[in-house]
């Protein structure tokens, strides 16, 4: 919004009653003679002078004589004027109405004053009133009617007037006024800045006795003055640079935008136990938010919004974002924060929101969140994103910890009135579901339904020229499996695309199921991509975008679109083993040294970041300059699932190299080379579950992958490291050398891995490739099996206590190896390692006192196991084989043990609280001693189980089979209250109950263990 320093005065005054002035000092003196002997004057005795003026400064072009010697103060024709305008356009100002007003009246003020201090000068200008020059016009004067102040330049003049944009016009027309006047150039323009200087506290004064008329900046003074109006300023700059454009970026390599193209997505309600409730009715997401803003109610609740990789999350993100900056702004200040660009994982939650923003009204005031001013929505996108140790579930529950918190306290507190939302994948929100703060606001993105598939084709069909039934036949053609995956909006572009591109070969995707499906399909897009737009075309279209002159720099570079991919690649490892969401050119360069090509095209996209410093975008990759990185060009993905996909992808060839045999020997790569590739590839926390799934499905699907090849070397890496032989190396070791790489490519990082750390990662990343090789075995062995084969030994099975000849057997080798990895974290190994270890083989192993909370455990086989004195706090040990295995003094508590196999199994004074045993089975276990309060023991078979001195409040044992189990001395009632049973739970045979604790009067009756009388 702008306005003209004059033209809006003379736009609601009639001119029909105008008689004219004399000249525009007339005009300029009847005004202030008006307004300040009656501040409200009839607008008829105004009306006449308003015309004759193209601003107040007109006074300037006539002779200063009358000026100079006025007495009437010029600053009330600001005040004045404003009152006349409200009261004749029936109106308030706007800001830029009320500052041009104002700024004008202060400016004339200030010559006057600077006039009368420097008697000499006064004299002289008054001496000229009868020389030709001082009444001929002085164009840049008049000029000024033409000037046009923008909101921000308004506000930007209240706090800095003598460095905006207004003053600069001022001083141009006053000093070329007095060089008309004979004044020298140089001393004019001194004049000039020194009026303007002179005029902040004339601004200031005036603006205070404005009032109402210029309500919020009168407001934004009393907030503060100079230093909070200030912080308005930086704030504003945010929402304009920061929130404004996201919404009109172009969808990769396309000319259309996000805007142009997004539908609002639906989503439903979660229950506490973290899964969608089907008995709430679906809600517009935007519609959602947007209530919960409103509604006072549910102020200390956190927003929180799940969905699958693709389904939106971001994009919702940006576009909400920048609905709150147009229509809520000022009430609502939108600050959107993508999570995996933090570098560092801040202590507390107030820190993590000043670093992240890095801008002025966070950085100087230390107490800039406690304003009643200011409500900021802060939307967190991708708290699985966090940096390094804030990627783990336990991370995720402790960030979500501090964010309760923060909302609480917000709710509880008047100058802190702030919002949060937060969006997540689904996969890392469930695994903290029981765990979660009390106050979080959840709900899940549904897959696109036929209705928003069709109003997206209608979007498509607009930006690309064609009409929507046409575009609809789309999904009729896709086989059934992919139709599912056509619900999420990125991948359904990318079908879309293709299709229109004559780039979707369906006869591929046939008889391909999930999760190979949606690795193909990234691979398709990829393959689309790169022959669509090759990259020497991309970035010299782009740089013609730019309107730069050495496109021919790039353009001569040949760099092949197999080049580009294997750059792609390079670029997506990078980026993800440090953590953050981008990494430098520099750093991808080095990485293809006999390449001349590629590091020529590399050289010269730094050198046009450097002579132009905007960024240059390719389809999926964007090159901008980075500050603080010596200079060095950083490269990002447009969308982080093409950077985890390339990762793997990457990855997968690394692998496939390994294995490969040699002419005259087992394998073409020697086995130190072998190592450091492991080192090099897996020495930092890199394998997420996404990264995982994708690799997995490569490797599957590699046509070179031979299962046994890798398995053996990777094994024999795994005995290898796990017996210290790379740290202790003589110099230099594999893990320094990969430490020093990684501390050159992340030196912003605070706290960079040391080569202890870089060991472990190496391992652990090694140990889950091969228990994803342990998984593909079984399947493999029960394929087998099911064709008629009897049953047959895992070919692949990896047990991390067992040598891979299986002629030794360490049982404390994976305890010894929980604990190294503490120097990742105090529970490193069950963040890190834990969701990857299901239907692992951890028989006979000594694990006593080791911490795998949260661990997936589902049906990992534990037989002969010593777990006593563990932590198993959360894990999930569904279906998991406990065979004679030793829980005793364990603590269980909300574990998932449904299912699970227990019999000979010894829990003697086990901690189960809340965990869940429903339809396991405990036959003849030993629970003696055993905390089981609380516990979901419904369905199981505890058939023979000793539960002597076991404490059962509150547990419940419906439908359970307790025949001859021993319940001597068992407590059965207490502070949680009584044990919950039901007519299908069987007590027969029981023992001890007679001299069971607490034993509830009902089932006494029920099982005949009290006398009763005769009628």
């Amino acid at each position: 919004m702008s306005t003209r320093l004059w033209k809006f005065l003379g736009d609601v005054v009639s001119f029909d009653t105008v008689d004219g002035a004399a000249d525009a000092a007339d005009a300029v003196l009847g005004l202030a003679e008006a307004l300040n002997t009656d501040p409200a004057p009839a607008p008829r005795t105004l009306a006449p002078l308003v015309p004759e003026l193209n601003s107040l400064l007109d006074g300037l072009n006539a002779p200063l004589g009358k000026l100079l010697e006025s007495t009437w103060p010029f600053t009330a024709i600001g005040t004045g004027l404003l009152r006349f305008y409200r009261q004749v356009a029936e109106k308030e100002p706007t800001l830029p109405e009320a500052v041009a007003l104002i700024a004008q009246a202060a400016y004339l003020e200030s010559f006057r004053e600077i006039a009368a201090k420097k008697s000499t000068l006064k004299k002289r200008l008054i001496s000229q009133d009868n020389n030709p020059r001082a009444k001929a016009m002085t164009p840049q004067v008049k000029s000024l009617g033409e000037f046009e102040l923008t909101d921000k330049a308004a506000r930007f003049a209240m706090v800095h007037f003598q460095r905006s944009t207004l003053a600069a016009a001022f001083n141009e027309a006053l000093a070329a006024r007095m060089v008309q006047l004979g004044a020298l150039p140089e001393s004019a323009h001194q004049l000039a800045d020194m009026v303007a200087q002179n005029a902040v506290p004339h601004i200031q004064a005036t603006s205070a006795e404005a009032g109402d008329f210029v309500k919020r900046m009168v407001e934004w003074y009393r907030a503060g003055g100079d230093a909070m109006f200030e912080q308005y300023l930086s704030i504003d700059a945010y929402l304009e640079e920061q929130i404004a454009p996201r919404p009109d970026e172009t969808v990769l390599h396309e000319s259309f935008t996000f805007k142009q193209l997004y539908t609002p997505l639906k989503a439903k309600p979660l229950t506490a136990a973290g899964v969608v409730d089907d008995n709430c009715e679906s809600v517009v997401l935007e519609q959602w938010a947007q209530r919960l803003l409103h509604d006072d109610a549910p102020k200390d609740q956190v927003m929180v919004v799940q969905g699958k990789p693709g389904c939106g999350k971001s994009l919702f993100c940006c576009m909400f974002a920048d609905w709150v900056r147009r229509y809520e702004h000022p009430r609502w200040t939108p600050i959107l924060i993508r999570l995996r660009e933090l570098s560092t994982y801040p202590e507390t939650f107030e820190e993590l929101l000043a670093k992240a923003i890095d801008r002025d009204f966070a950085k100087l005031d230390s107490d800039w969140l406690i304003d009643r001013n200011v409500n900021y929505l802060f939307l967190l996108d991708g708290v699985d994103e966090l940096p390094m140790a804030g990627r783990t579930s336990r991370g995720v529950d402790d960030f979500l910890a501090q964010v309760g918190r923060f909302q609480a306290q917000c709710a509880q507190t008047p100058d802190k009135g702030h919002r949060v939302l937060i969006t997540g994948q689904t996969s890392a929100l469930q695994a903290i579901a029981s765990r979660k703060p009390n106050n979080l606001e959840r709900v899940e993105i549904l897959p696109m339904a036929e209705d928003l598939q069709l109003h997206w084709f209608e979007r498509w069909g607009n930006v690309i020229g064609e009409t929507a039934p046409h575009l609809e036949e789309i999904l009729w053609d896709l086989p059934e499996q992919m139709q599912e995956l056509s619900q999420e909006p990125l991948l359904l572009y990318l079908l879309a695309a293709m299709h229109r591109d004559g780039e979707l070969p369906l006869e591929v995707f046939e008889g391909v199921e999930n999760p190979h499906l949606k690795m193909l399909i990234y691979r398709c897009a990829l393959n689309w991509l790169l022959k669509k737009k090759g990259a020497v075309n991309s970035l010299s279209d782009a740089q013609r975008q730019l309107s730069r002159t050495d496109s021919d720099e790039i353009s001569d570079r040949k760099v092949s679109p197999e080049q580009w991919r294997r750059i792609l690649q390079a670029v997506g490892l990078a980026i993800m083993q440090s953590g953050m969401e981008f990494t430098s050119i520099r750093a991808i360069a080095d990485q293809f040294p006999q390449n001349d090509a590629v590091v020529s095209l590399l050289e010269a996209v730094q050198r046009c970041l450097d002579s132009d410093h905007r960024p240059l975008r390719y389809a999926l990759v964007r090159f901008y300059p980075q500050s603080g990185w010596r200079g060095e060009g950083a490269i990002e993905f447009v969308h982080k699932s093409f950077g985890e996909f390339l990762c793997a992808e990457h990855i997968v060839n690394s692998l496939i190299d390994i294995c490969q045999p040699g002419r005259n020997r087992e394998y073409d790569m020697e086995d130190l080379d072998v190592c450091w590739t492991l080192y090099d590839l897996l020495g930092c926390h890199l394998l997420t579950p996404t990264i995982v799934n994708h690799l997995t499905a490569l490797l599957l699907t590699h046509p070179e992958f031979q299962a046994e090849g890798l398995y053996k070397r990777l094994y024999t890496f795994y005995w290898r490291w796990s017996e210290g032989e790379f740290m202790d190396a003589s110099p230099e070791t594999l893990p320094q050398k990969k430490m020093r790489l990684l501390r050159a490519r992340t030196f912003q990082q605070k706290r960079p891995l040391g080569q202890r750390q870089v060991d472990i990662c190496a391992g652990l990343n090694v140990m889950i490739v091969l228990w994803e090789l342990h998984r593909y075995g079984i399947v493999l062995t029960e394929s087998q099996e099911e064709d008629g084969f009897e049953a047959l030994q895992n070919p692949l099975a990896f047990h991390p206590c067992r040598s891979p000849s299986g002629e030794e057997f360490d049982d404390q080798r994976l305890r010894n190896i929980i604990g190294m990895s503490q120097c990742l974290g105090a529970c490193a190994f069950g963040d890190w390692v834990g969701p990857f270890m299901n239907s692992a083989d951890l028989s006979e192993a000594d694990l006593s006192n080791v911490s795998l909370n949260y661990g997936n455990l589902s049906k990992v086989n534990l037989s002969h196991t010593n777990l006593s004195g563990s932590s198993l706090n959360h894990a999930n040990l569904s279906g998991a084989i406990l065979f004679s295995t030793n829980l005793s003094r364990a603590d269980l508590f909300q574990a998932n043990l449904s299912q699970a196999y227990f019999f000979n199994a010894t829990l003697f004074s086990t901690y189960l609280g809340r965990a869940d045993l429903s339809s396991s089975n405990l036959g003849g276990a030993s629970l003696g001693f055993a905390h089981i309060s609380c516990t979901n023991l419904s369905h199981a078979d505890l058939s023979n189980a000793s539960l002597s001195y076991a404490y059962l409040s509150a547990a419940d044992v419906a439908g359970a089979n307790l025949y001859g189990a021993d319940l001597t001395d068992a407590i059965l009632s207490g502070e949680y209250g009584a044990v919950v049973w039901d007519d299908q739970t069987r007590w027969e045979e029981v023992k001890g109950l007679d001299v069971a604790i607490g034993v509830p009067d009902p089932l006494k009756q029920e099982l005949g263990l009290t006398a009763w009388e005769c009628p």
